[in-house]
């Protein structure tokens, strides 16, 4: 504690900060550093923020008027796309809503659809959750349980259970998952059984940066038929480009296979009340406010279901968070 009161008193203090911030994006860059994935989807994600926020001025674009018709009410409403080591498209459409609000206490509802990749074939899978936080006296954190069901298109289904503690420079949740079904579903030549498993998810702000979080992952996919369990470790940057622009960039460090980088691109509808890049760095390490505000944003899970495929031998095919 006297060496961080020292550091805290120090401009070197702020220097080791500035450089926490420039790992960020070096991490963030590195991921597809030797490919030329990164300009694309930099590409990409300045074509699709152009193009959604025409679609919203517009009302032309059938699927989102659709979502704000169908689902009326306050909450986030994300549009992902996500670049990984496969260089294929990963993709979601994710929206929170309430089902009552009563002054410190919120029940809501959480969807999402989303586009992922088995084996190199396009895969969709569908998560529906419901869940409770409570927000404390100061409102400058709040609690909350969760529960979800996941299903993709061959059938493969599992349920959640989550816990969640979040303040406006913290956050901390876990959860657990477990497979539905013992029985082993049969896909074109292959085995596929739903694997339960857990993670654990930390997330902090850089300090002097309330835009930037770090984020690590750990979690582990129990195995059925597999030498060993699947377990690792998730190491990501999170930056606020903009009131409706999020990129993120990471690692994935796991037993199974080599480090699998990636990079994702999330648009946010309505635009959110937060500190963004174009206001830089702050006076104050740690910004401590209001998270009322934050009280219809998305739980932090894996929500595409991590199966053990089995053909002429296992291979995990893991979800993403």
């Amino acid at each position: 504690c006297l060496v961080f009161n020292y550091f805290r008193g120090n401009s070197m203090y702020k220097y080791i900060n500035i450089l926490s911030l420039c790992f960020i994006f070096i991490f963030s860059l590195n991921a597809y550093s030797r490919s030329n994935e990164i300009e694309e989807i930099i590409t990409t994600a300045t074509k699709t923020e152009k193009t959604i926020q025409e679609v919203y001025k517009s009302g032309s674009n059938k699927i989102l008027q659709y979502i704000e018709e169908s689902f009326p009410g306050p909450g986030d409403t994300e549009v992902s796309f996500q670049a990984k080591h496969d260089g294929k498209p990963h993709g979601s459409i994710m929206i929170v809503r309430p089902i009552a609000i009563e002054n410190d206490r919120l029940t809501f509802y959480q969807a999402q659809f989303n586009n992922s990749f088995v084996l190199g074939k396009e895969r969709q899978s569908i998560n529906a959750g419901m869940g409770k936080r409570i927000l404390s006296e100061d409102k400058s954190y709040f609690t909350g349980l969760n529960g979800f069901f996941d299903v993709d298109q061959e059938g493969n289904k599992r349920i959640s259970l989550g816990a969640e503690v979040k303040s406006s420079t913290f956050e901390l949740n876990a959860n657990y998952y477990l497979g539905l079904l013992d029985d082993d579903k049969e896909n074109a030549g292959a085995t596929e059984r739903v694997l339960d498993g857990h993670d654990i998810n930390l997330a902090g702000q850089v300090p002097y940066t309330p835009w930037a979080k770090l984020v690590y992952t750990n979690y582990k996919w129990k195995k059925e038929k597999n030498s060993d369990d699947s377990q690792g470790k998730i190491y990501r940057g999170e930056v606020f480009v903009s009131d409706k622009v999020t990129l993120e960039g990471g690692f994935d460090d796991n037993n199974a296979s080599d480090n699998m980088n990636f990079i994702k691109l999330t648009y946010v509808y309505p635009p959110k009340e937060r500190p963004t890049m174009a206001d830089g760095l702050s006076d104050q390490a740690f910004e401590n406010s209001d998270v009322s505000k934050d009280m219809l944003t998305k739980v932090r899970r894996s929500n595409v279901i991590t199966l053990e495929v089995e053909t002429s031998g296992v291979v995990i095919a893991r979800g993403s968070n």
